[in-house]
């Protein structure tokens, strides 16, 4: 598919041999969805590597990027149409042509939504609010594992920020390391036994996905587990690690996992926050507010919000501190 648009963006080929092509790759593909066949690449790189970066990926005559920090859109290829946009806090528009092969599925309850293509699990899409910070951390993974997506909606100041998804996962890998390193120390084992553990999760995520499941069947099937920490363990994966290292051991690694991916979230947002209220601040002083001034207004209002206080209530707080800068 790649291949094609190359040519196309090259004017090897017209529009019409280009959709004529797409539509005969897509009649010949099955309805499988296999890791093999996603390639996420960067729609561009930032070379600090700390800033938030576009991604996209193709799938069939589709096209999955992300266009903006808290929005992915899924682009058809043969008409040019947006047939699924996610965005924001799971929001969810999709076509009348993209109904035929997608469906989203969304849990208030417990913040998470997947969106299905031909009836299996494309994007895994989940939140975890932070109370401290009156913010929600959203993660989008391709396939259950695949990092896409990772922003910060920060409900106090009203702002969506994105996160650098190669920066991100890094710190989740490092904390995620250091906790397999302190289970195997104190049960006296090998971290080589812990990664046995998570390559048989990571396996049986890729079986389960390439199977052949009716619609029926989909309904039936547990949430597949995510590689990555912050992410619930099921029931078989359980009794899987269970059977390997004893439950003791299983839920001291699950735990471990979980609470460092939740430290770095946490971290993340704080980060963001911080950032955000320093860039309010620096605003105010340019418009000829102290910077005492300023930063007591900014926390009047972060305060206001945490306490479920209104828009208006939150700006009385900030005139009385910097009065029209408001």
């Amino acid at each position: 598919m790649i291949k094609l648009r190359n040519l196309y963006d090259l004017g090897l080929i017209n529009e019409n041999e280009l959709k004529k092509a797409i539509s005969i790759i897509e009649n010949q593909n099955n309805s499988e969805i296999a890791s093999s066949r996603i390639k996420i690449t960067k729609l561009f790189e930032d070379e600090t590597g700390t800033q938030f970066e576009k991604l996209q990926f193709y799938l069939d005559n589709f096209r999955i990027y992300t266009l903006r920090p808290g929005a992915v859109v899924v682009v058809n290829l043969l008409t040019g149409e947006n047939d699924v946009v996610l965005k924001d806090n799971f929001k969810a528009e999709l076509s009348s042509n993209g109904k035929k092969y997608f469906e989203f599925i969304y849990d208030k309850e417990k913040l998470e939504s997947q969106l299905n293509y031909k009836g299996k699990m494309l994007i895994n899409w989940t939140g975890k609010y932070v109370s401290k910070h009156q913010a929600t951390f959203y993660q989008m993974q391709i396939l259950g594992y695949m990092p896409f997506h990772f922003y910060i909606r920060l409900n106090s100041i009203k702002k969506i920020v994105a996160l650098n998804v190669d920066r991100f996962t890094s710190k989740i890998n490092k904390s995620v390391e250091k906790a397999k390193e302190e289970i195997a120390n104190k049960y006296n084992l090998s971290v080589s036994d812990v990664d046995n553990i998570l390559e048989k999760n990571q396996n049986r995520v890729d079986k389960e996905i390439e199977k052949v499941i009716t619609e029926e069947q989909q309904r039936l099937i547990q949430e597949l587990t995510e590689k990555y920490a912050g992410q619930a363990i099921d029931n078989e994966i359980r009794a899987e690690i269970e059977k390997t290292v004893g439950e003791e051991i299983a839920n001291a690694l699950i735990s471990a996992i979980e609470y460092s991916s939740g430290l770095a979230i946490d971290a993340a947002i704080e980060r963001e926050v911080a950032n955000e209220v320093d860039a309010a601040i620096s605003e105010a002083v340019a418009m000829g507010v102290s910077e005492a001034a300023a930063s007591a207004a900014i926390e009047a209002m972060i305060w206001v919000y945490a306490m479920g206080g209104t828009d208006e209530q939150a700006m009385d707080a900030c005139r009385y501190y910097a009065g029209d800068a408001c």
